[in-house]
């Protein structure tokens, strides 16, 4: 049995009235002010004061009060204003058995009108009298309120829950402590949160004065020779760890440059002793070994820790009792797994005992390593970090572990095999380039005073965590960023969990991180232009979070042969263990009675060896006798310090925590199994999957079922399996993310899962999936708006879906004002939160809100409500229907309960004799259990029952049976119906009807491109509905979908309906365009004008994106979902603030893309920012903060005029003369120009007479396709200048350049106008205008300008839009022009191209004009005329550019032979043919 002081278990929060109630029976008591006070000091004055609540009369009252007279002394009682009159009786501290005070204050009314209702009773006043090592808890335990001396009501609380807390402040401090006990020693070992070696463990036998001191042996050693201290401190400064240098020579180079070493001969055992005392800083992971105890003996501890520079932890205090026998356990070696890096691996594994790690690595050619031993002191967290290897090779590799004591348990009677373990195996480093990335975001599980980070990464990695409290209310980016603390984790983990201490309750905190390791460096610096580069913050939960913990889901324990697997689920991050003994005899194995010195502890940990906070726990139990009954107890502890005991076995000797569970339920819920009499030799079964559930541009989600816990590992790659993904957890629902992957490709991959008796590894079929084409910039959506599936009274579950694999947090309160935060652990796309110990009768106020794992969001929904029942829930779940689907050797059996339960199924040979149970520990209301392993042509009995989460007694249905199949399932599902494409411009979403299988597992989804073979995009896909977004735009694209069940490998149905469609550019909303900025200059509004939706009253949002790159390969900063008409930019238009500052002086790249519904649209051109305070623009004379054609109108009046006066400011070269052509020049170089996102001009006069159009001419369309556009006006009155933007799809068009063209409108009277310029140009838009010198005016219809485009792209997507024209006139002031037309191109003759490829095998394409709309024949014939193939039969189509593909097939879809062909198109007043060949 081990305690520990700084938390124990409190089985329950015990809360009664001491005696009959009376007349205030129901009132409440609070603590008003802080309760908990950090760092106090000698002499410090700390007050308790006492607010009562639901008061109905109070003449009295008084207050208990329990305390450490060694920490605190009390002062004094002062009464408040709530009891008027109130006499205060003053009391003497009295000592109790346990060395701790007792003292009451209160007092008694003289007269006055007794109080009633609320108000503040008084202060109870300590003074802090020696300074502080460990806390120290002014704890309440009584709170009484009289009328009468007979009258009176009691608040009884157990010490340590109610009162004040005085926190000692350490920068260093020890975590996760754990003791390993044995019959005459024990293992001691703790985490600290800064690096050092000098350790102190005092033990002390109960009952006796003399005390032992245990030290770390490596102090010792450092002690011995404090050259080991210096030289660690120099390879630190030099950055050189010599746990990660293989060879010698750098180490020795270093020391060498030191003056300390100059003259002194390193020997390789000195360097040896660095890279062990290395590795020990590096871990913060401290092993002390007590020995000589005796048995069946109780001892108390304390334990401290200095960090290498100095700073000393708290005294930890904590006692433990030894076993009374030898635990004979054999070793067990589990979560055994492999991370690499391009050029380092670290492997790792635990043991269920202390013992050592041994490893051979093979490091090729002649440097393979003899056995290296590490950690004799003993550990149960084993690692070997291996560095300069070479990126992409394979290794060979053992590793083993040795039991501490083995010679002794060898003399026990345990063999050699049962005190060592080995393993063999390779690995594989990652590929040169690999980069080191963040999976998701930091996941915080906060408490009120303290928070863990989850960090995952994407290689094992160090990480540094700096974070410090946000001053004031104000948005994070309003405040100075300030971190005053940090921590490292030095160990190379791809999963830490790092821990923020000594923080303030309901605060702001923000946290930056970076993690590095020998090939990469990743930091979340909000500076910097990555996705993760974001001001983080997290904030601690209110002190009045005094929750306690529950068990929401199971336990659930799945035997295999001698093991055990035992998972559950509680309502919040908890960290656990397991209590483990054997009811009724001890087990041969040493495993003594539950509940006795001699049950086995099982602590459920993270990667390396800390604590782990998670809602759902998985533990494994190994090394169990066969054919034994054991019992078990769960202890949990949340971030708010609050325990909960399961003990269904009254094996702590209280009773009060046990789950009320039936008789039936999933296997060992009620706190007992029974282990098998055989060893397991089974493979796990691959129940469901695997199908890929979320994709990025660089990421995928693999998940798959299994029928028990097993590890998980994906092989996947583009070309061959040749990366890898493993983790050595037990789970049967798996999930592995794979990360740093290519874009838009497409790969290949195959899950494998070994269980914990080593079967294994059962792998499935090899699948596919694609990565997505473009960069994640988009928030996650809510595909399912968060809804509450079940409540009771005290108790309600939130459930909601993304559209992609994201985090999880919910905040609820009783008020809008909310206040308590519940973090899910862990990402999905269906998330679930359980609120519990909630208020019966109750409305509660909530929000959630979720990142993706590309870190975009938050999506936050809006705020709900719902009200919890005013009784309990009473009435256990209805099973609605019973489905059974049967094979040779497994049984799948399906039901639906009327509200959210568990499940379980209880089977046999024989109806009376139900005797295996298998059961499943999540609640949902349709049901599903796979009964594996079974025998073929055999008859079973079942029952299926479920138990809902208010534990009423579980509902079980009648004995039905089933008869297994004598031969394998070789029938595969039914095929997927009702099968619809919908194309956009970028993406063709899918969707189908699944048919009604109940063993369907999924489908594949095939796709052709252009006719070709069809491929695989996406393997056992989940959802009847896929977006395929690797497609092209003008292609024509074919599919179909079929269905899979849970076979291995699957049954695969016949083909859907086979659709086809072509992406369709116009099938979604335009590109945003007018780009611009205003506001402050760090922090700046982005705007542009709106796009113009796909569909009549469509409802668009937009998706921006900034980078430093002009290319947006890297993120400065997302947002999505943005709201039209958002900032009031001004009407047809819509800003965004950016949410972080910019650097000053830099240069940023942003776009814009509109969304309406599942409809993409494409990016908007990309505009430039620099973040520079007011830049003066050259040019701009309007000083509007724009260069546009205000300005150019302004110009062209004062052209030629001498420069001074008015005009000096147009002399832009500063020549003095009169304003020419070189002052023009630089004007056209400046036009364009804006910090204010007016690029063109911004007028409230318009021109409702003239008419400005563009007409498009094509040259000979056998000439490389050269385009001429003409600029042209009608009805011009009084103009002496104009200016007109024109847009185009760059893809299509490409523009060469411009002139004014002949005799154009503006020298039709003589005079000249030689101001003709294109003054702004980029891909896809044009600026042009013109000016008449000394303000003469032109009237009439005429040319413009010429311009001149290359044909690069589709001709029938060849557009030219004429988007703005101003004109500029003496009369009419600069106007907008109201009516402009443009133009498409039109074929201006019929045409028939020759086919390409000729001669062809498979297909060839032939394209052909039409100048204008007609009904068109295109036939193909054979060398005798006989008509093979109709392509076009007398279809009606529109002028333009047609191309279509012949595959060479006839009419009838039948393969035609090699040969001559002909090809016809023929219309009402066109014929032509030509001749092809194909080839087979």
């Amino acid at each position: 049995m081990i305690r520990f002081f700084l938390s124990q278990i409190s089985v329950m929060m015990i809360l009664n009235t001491g005696l009959t109630a009376q007349t205030n029976d129901g009132f409440t008591a609070n603590i008003e002010g802080p309760v908990i006070i950090r760092d106090p000091v000698i002499g410090q004055t700390v007050d308790i004061a006492i607010f009562l609540d639901k008061v109905t009369e109070a003449k009295g009252g008084l207050i208990t009060v329990h305390y450490d007279p060694l920490a605190v002394e009390f002062i004094s009682f002062s009464p408040k204003n709530f009891i008027p009159g109130l006499l205060s009786l003053p009391d003497t501290p009295k000592t109790g058995n346990d060395g701790f005070n007792s003292v009451k204050g209160g007092g008694t009314q003289l007269g006055g009108t007794p109080a009633k209702g609320s108000g503040l009773f008084g202060v109870m006043s300590f003074k802090l009298k020696s300074k502080l090592t460990n806390e120290s808890f002014i704890s309440i335990t009584e709170v009484q309120v009289q009328v009468s001396a007979t009258d009176r009501d009691y608040l009884n609380y157990p010490i340590g829950q109610f009162g004040l807390l005085l926190k000692p402040v350490f920068s260093n401090q020890i975590l996760d402590l754990e003791v390993v006990r044995r019959d005459k020693g024990a293992s001691i070992t703790w985490r600290t949160k800064e690096s050092g070696l000098i350790d102190t463990l005092s033990i002390t036998e109960v009952g006796r004065d003399s005390s032992r001191i245990y030290t770390n042996p490596l102090a010792k050693l450092v002690q011995q020779r404090p050259l080991l201290q210096k030289a660690i401190e120099a390879l630190i400064r030099q950055k050189i760890f010599p746990r990660f240098e293989r060879e010698n020579d750098r180490i020795l180079d270093a020391l060498g440059a030191t003056s300390d070493f100059k003259d002194i001969e390193i020997t390789a055992q000195f360097v040896e002793d660095l890279r062990k005392i290395d590795k020990a800083l590096g871990d913060k992971r401290h092993v002390i070994q007590v020995k000589n105890l005796k048995p069946n003996t109780e001892y108390k501890f304390v334990a401290q820790s200095i960090s290498f520079k100095g700073a000393k932890s708290q005294r930890v205090a904590g006692s433990f009792k030894t076993r009374t026998a030898v635990d004979k356990r054999p070793l067990f070696i589990e979560r055994f797994s492999i991370n690499t890096t391009p050029k380092s691996a670290v492997i790792r594994w635990f043991t269920n005992r202390p013992a050592d790690t041994r490893y051979i690595f093979d490091y090729g050619g002649n440097e393979s390593t003899g056995e290296i031993i590490q950690d004799e002191e003993g550990t149960k967290v084993h690692k070997i970090e291996l560095s300069d290897l070479e990126p992409g090779k394979k290794y060979e590799f053992t590793i083993a572990s040795r039991l501490l004591e083995a010679e002794t348990l060898l003399s026990e009677g345990l063999k050699e095999e049962d005190v060592r373990k080995i393993r063999s195996g390779s690995l594989k480093t990652q590929k040169a380039g690999k980069k080191l990335r963040f999976i998701g975001p930091p996941s915080p599980i906060v408490g009120s005073d303290n928070a863990r980070l989850r960090v995952r990464l994407s290689q094992p990695a160090a990480l540094k965590l700096e974070y410090g409290s946000v001053e004031g209310d104000g948005p994070l980016r309003t405040i100075p960023i300030v971190y005053t603390d940090s921590t490292i984790s030095e160990e190379l983990l791809t999963e830490h969990d790092i821990i923020l201490a000594d923080l303030e309750s309901a605060n702001r905190y923000r946290f930056r991180l970076q993690a590095y390791n020998s090939d990469d460096t990743l930091t979340t610096d909000s500076r910097g232009s990555k996705p993760w580069s974001r001001d983080f913050f997290l904030r601690t939960s209110a002190a009045s979070d005094t929750s306690n913990p529950v068990i929401i889901e199971g336990p659930q324990v799945d035997v295999r042969g001698n093991i055990a697997i035992i998972s559950f689920s509680s309502d919040v991050p908890t960290k656990a263990s397991i209590f483990v003994g054997a009811v009724g005899n001890s087990s041969d194995s040493g495993i003594g009675i539950l509940g006795t010195v001699d049950e086995v502890e099982i602590p459920s940990l993270t990667p390396n060896g800390g604590r782990r906070f998670a809602r759902r726990h998985v533990l494994t139990i190994p090394a169990l006798d066969l054919s034994t009954n054991y019992g078990y107890r769960i202890e949990v502890e949340g971030a708010n310090g609050k325990t909960l005991a399961f003990d269904p076995n009254n094996s702590l000797g209280s009773n009060e925590a046990r789950k009320i569970v039936g008789v039936l339920q999933p296997p060992g819920g009620s706190g007992a199994f029974t282990t098998d009499s055989t060893i397991d030799t089974q493979f796990p079964v691959i129940l469901s999957g695997p199908t890929v559930t979320s994709t990025t541009d660089n990421s995928a989600v693999v998940e798959w079922i299994t029928d028990e816990p097993a590890n998980s590992d994906v092989a996947f790659g583009s070309d061959t399996l040749d990366d890898n993904e493993l983790s050595g957890d037990a789970e049967t629902r798996h999930k592995i993310i794979l990360s740093d992957l290519e874009s838009g490709v497409t790969y290949q991959y195959m899950v494998g899962s070994t269980d914990a008796a080593g079967n294994g590894a059962t792998e499935s079929a090899t699948a596919s999936f694609s990565t997505n084409p473009e960069i994640d910039i988009t928030a996650p959506e809510f595909t399912v708006s968060p809804q509450v599936i079940y409540k009771n009274d005290e108790s309600a579950t939130i459930a909601w879906e993304t559209d992609e694999e994201a985090t999880g947090e919910i905040e609820f309160g009783t008020t809008t004002d909310l206040g308590t935060i519940r973090s899910l652990s862990s990402t999905a796309k269906t998330h679930e939160a359980s609120l519990t110990n909630l208020v019966a009768d109750e409305t509660y106020y909530y929000t959630v809100s979720t990142y993706d794992l590309s870190n975009n969001g938050p999506a936050n929904s809006d705020t709900l409500t719902f009200s919890t029942d005013n009784l309990p829930d009473l009435e256990a779940p209805v099973i609605l229907s019973i489905q059974s689907l049967v094979a040779d050797s497994s049984a799948t059996l399906a039901w639906e309960t009327n509200e959210v339960a568990d499940s379980f199924v209880k089977f046999g040979l024989d109806s009376l004799q139900l005797d295996n149970n298998i059961g499943d520990t999540e609640d949902i209301t349709k049901h599903s259990i796979t009964l594996t392993g079974l025998n073929s042509n055999t008859k079973y009995y079942y029952r299926v029952g479920s138990t809902d989460r208010a534990n009423n007694p579980s509902t079980e249905s009648d004995i039905y049976n089933f008869t297994t199949s004598q031969g394998a399932d070789l029938t595969p599902p039914a095929e997927p119906t009702n099968l619809s494409l919908s194309a956009g411009a970028t993406q063709i979403s899918l969707t189908w009807n699944a048919p009604n299988d109940l063993d369907l597992n999924g489908f594949n989804i095939y796709r052709s491109t252009e006719g070709a073979n069809y491929i695989k995009v996406l393997s056992g896909a989940q959802s009847t509905i896929y977006t395929d977004l690797n497609v092209s735009e003008g292609i024509s694209y074919q599919y179909y979908v079929t269905s899979i069940d849970n076979q291995a490998p699957p049954n695969e149905s016949s083909p859907s309906t086979i659709l086809s469609t072509m992406t369709n550019v116009t099938a979604v909303p335009s590109n945003p365009t007018e780009l611009g900025t205003t506001g402050n200059h760090i922090a700046p509004t982005f705007y542009f004008t709106n796009a113009t939706p796909f569909n009549t009253n469509g409802i668009l949002t937009y998706n921006l994106q900034v980078s430093t790159s002009s290319d947006f390969s890297d993120v400065t900063a997302t947002v999505s979902n943005v709201s039209e008409g958002a900032e009031s930019i001004g009407i047809g238009q819509t800003g965004w603030t950016i949410d972080r500052d910019l650097e000053e002086l830099a240069t940023y790249y942003w776009r814009v893309r509109a969304i309406e519904d599942d409809l993409v649209g494409p990016f908007s051109d990309t505009a430039e920012y620099v973040a520079r305070n007011n830049p003066q623009l050259l040019g701009d004379f309007t000083e509007d903060g724009s260069v546009d054609f205000n300005d150019f109108f302004l110009f062209v009046d004062f052209f030629g005029m001498p420069a001074d006066g008015e005009a000096a400011k147009y002399d832009l070269n500063e020549s003095g003369g009169n304003i020419g052509f070189d002052d023009f020049f630089i004007f056209v170089d400046n036009f364009g120009q804006t910090i204010t996102g007016k690029r063109w001009a911004d007028f409230t006069l318009t021109d409702e007479i003239s008419t400005f159009g563009v007409k498009m001419l094509s040259s000979s369309l056998t000439n490389k396709k050269d385009i001429s556009v003409q600029l042209w006006a009608r009805n011009i009155e009084d103009l002496v200048s104009f200016g007109s933007v024109l847009e185009y799809d760059p893809r299509v068009l490409h523009f060469n350049h411009a002139k004014p063209g002949p005799e154009h409108l503006l020298i039709s009277d003589g005079d000249s106008a030689p101001l003709f310029a294109v003054m702004w140009k980029k891909p896809g838009q044009i600026a042009l205008g013109n000016g008449r010198l000394n303000g003469k005016t032109v009237d009439g219809n005429g040319l413009l300008a010429d311009l001149h485009f290359t044909l690069i792209g589709d001709p029938n997507k060849a557009i030219i839009a004429l988007r703005k024209t101003y004109t500029s006139s003496p009369t009419f002031g600069i106007r907008s022009v109201s009516h402009l037309e443009s133009a498409k191109l039109i074929p201006s003759k019929y045409f028939l191209y020759r086919n390409f490829p000729n001669p062809f095998n498979p297909s060839t394409t032939i394209k052909y004009t039409l100048p204008s709309a007609t009904e068109v024949q295109l036939t193909v014939f054979n060398v005798l005329g006989q008509q093979v193939r109709s392509l076009v039969n007398n279809q009606k189509q529109s002028a333009g550019f047609y191309s279509l593909t012949w595959n060479g097939l006839n009419d009838n879809g039948k393969q035609l032979a090699s040969g001559a062909y002909f090809y016809r198109l023929r219309t009402s007043n066109f014929s032509k043919t030509r001749k092809m060949t194909l080839i087979q």
